[in-house]
């Protein structure tokens, strides 16, 4: 029996399905950091994110460039942190930006890395609250075409549906703790080697994503215990594995499988 013990959070699970850290691809820069720019939190947080990866030794891209340029960048990288805050969708750059990131991640399969900045995911998914207002302060300032508006909203809407890691709205105290703990997960994301190799495991996915929907489910804060039972080798410890590796964002310190 392969086993996960884990404690449940309001976090999730991280789209790393087909990542692959040996692709052909030239990687210029292995992280691109999407954020709202002009906002004294957003970018202080953002500054303090970009700082941590660079001293761990990661490779990441912040700047602005023209939109054909940063097409090449996003596709070279391996990675995408988009910093969701409030004044995000306000921003008629970020929003292009998004939507070049998710349509590289829907073609290739890129890691998409939302960070929920004083936000919760439904207002991104479903544009509300005050995300929605400032969206929707966009649309009345600038006049966008009906085709940008849809791109736009469909990919906030995939984003706002992926887990990712949740941010209070800026705290000095933690700041710290949070980018250590996403630099964490971005450096185990490329050390990992195909983690989802599933050669000869017919139906592991779908069986995989019912115990994660039964996760998300589960409202309790307690430690859950999984339980895997069946043959032994590699069926039950590759069920286990593409378990973990599809929630261990989740956790401030990684769990052990055994």
């Amino acid at each position: 029996m392969g086993q996960v013990n884990m404690p449940m959070t309001q976090q999730g699970t991280l789209q790393l399905e087909n990542y692959n850290k040996d692709s052909p691809r030239s990687n210029e820069y292995e992280v691109v950091l999407s954020f709202s720019r002009g906002v004294e939190t957003q970018e202080y947080f953002a500054s303090c994110l970009y700082s941590s990866l660079r001293m761990g030794r990661i490779s990441v891209f912040r700047d602005d460039v023209s939109t054909q340029l940063l097409r090449s960048i996003i596709e070279g990288s391996k990675i995408s942190i988009i910093i969701l805050s409030e004044h995000y969708a306000s921003s008629r750059r970020c929003l292009e930006e998004l939507t070049k990131i998710m349509e590289f991640r829907r073609a290739y399969d890129q890691v998409v890395l939302p960070i929920f900045h004083g936000v919760d995911r439904s207002e991104v998914r479903n544009q509300e609250y005050s995300f929605g207002k400032a969206f929707q302060g966009l649309i009345q300032r600038i006049s966008p075409t009906e085709d940008e508006v849809s791109r736009w909203r469909t990919a906030l809407s995939e984003v706002g549906g992926h887990y990712g890691v949740l941010v209070p709205y800026f705290n000095s105290n933690n700041q710290s703790e949070y980018t250590q703990h996403i630099v964490q997960c971005v450096r185990y994301i490329l050390n990992t080697k195909g983690p989802f190799a599933t050669d000869g495991l017919v139906g592991v996915r779908s069986q995989v994503q019912e115990v994660i929907k039964m996760l998300q489910d589960n409202k309790t804060k307690d430690v859950v215990s999984i339980g895997i039972w069946g043959m032994g080798g590699k069926l039950g410890r590759g069920k286990a594995q593409i378990l973990y590796y599809k929630i261990f964002i989740q956790f401030s310190m990684k769990e052990q499988i055994r």
